[in-house]
């Protein structure tokens, strides 16, 4: 059941809004913080199912102090409005194929990376199931069987193709052009990033994972793929938004 102390009926467009109050030492950094995490989102909520949370290597999500009070407000908000442990899913070779383009030894440093993080976050990670995208997904039995299904899709199915064509081109960003001037390599490079991230979804829903939370919502060409070869794992968005963030006095 859902706690009446934390849902919010229809408040903008978030149904479950939940303030944590933090005290982080990092560092030579202390911070007391409120954040709220909220979703609209709520058929997780009291759920006994698997849940996964997948954690990008790369993004600015966790970074510095601000992204170590992100990381445990959203995963303590998940644990206690579920009834089982999460797993928490180190994604460090989602967006191999693009790294691959500037660092030929990408697969290790990407390892390496993933391995900083489990190291950084191994307090907030306690209770929780950890996992690697390589060891679990890619070395998961089903995952022949599943990266076959999708390539035959992307083949056959022209909407497929453009939604990912589409994805593809979006995050060719002023950034990226500048790292990436190869843009046509790099559009390929990310097609292939996109189908993997596919297979991924297709094999975690084949371990029975129900829910999946991420401070991101799916690609459209992840989406419509969902749709088209119907997986039970359904992705609920998480948003952290932090509201105070003082340094506790020195005495």
């Amino acid at each position: 059941m859902v706690n009446s102390t934390t849902l919010e009926a229809k408040m903008g467009c978030y149904n479950l809004r939940k303030n944590q109050f933090l005290h982080i030492a990092k560092g030579n950094q202390e911070v007391e913080a409120k954040l709220v995490v909220k979703t609209a989102e709520i058929n997780w909520v009291g759920t006994d199912s698997p849940t996964l949370i997948p954690i990008s290597i790369h993004s600015s999500f966790h970074e510095g102090i601000e992204g170590t009070l992100k990381m445990e407000a959203m995963i303590k908000m998940i644990q206690e409005n579920i009834q089982s442990s999460p797993t928490i899913l180190l994604c460090e070779v989602a967006h191999l194929q693009v790294m691959s383009l500037r660092d030929s030894s990408a697969k290790t440093t990407c390892r390496q990376d993933a391995d900083k993080l489990v190291e950084e976050f191994s307090p907030l990670f306690e209770g929780c199931k950890t996992v690697f995208w390589e060891d679990y997904v890619q070395n998961d039995s089903t995952y022949s069987f599943f990266r076959e299904k999708v390539y035959s899709q992307y083949e056959k199915d022209p909407a497929f193709r453009r939604f990912v064509a589409e994805d593809a081109l979006s995050t060719y960003t002023p950034k990226r052009r500048v790292l990436y001037p190869n843009k046509g390599l790099f559009l390929e490079k990310t097609k292939e990033d996109l189908l993997e991230q596919s297979i991924c979804l297709h094999v975690l829903s084949q371990k029975g994972y129900k829910f999946q939370t991420y401070p991101g919502k799916y690609y459209s060409a992840v989406e419509y793929l969902a749709r088209e070869m119907p997986i039970s794992l359904i992705h609920v968005f998480v948003a952290v938004e932090k509201k105070r963030v003082v340094e506790p006095a020195t005495h």
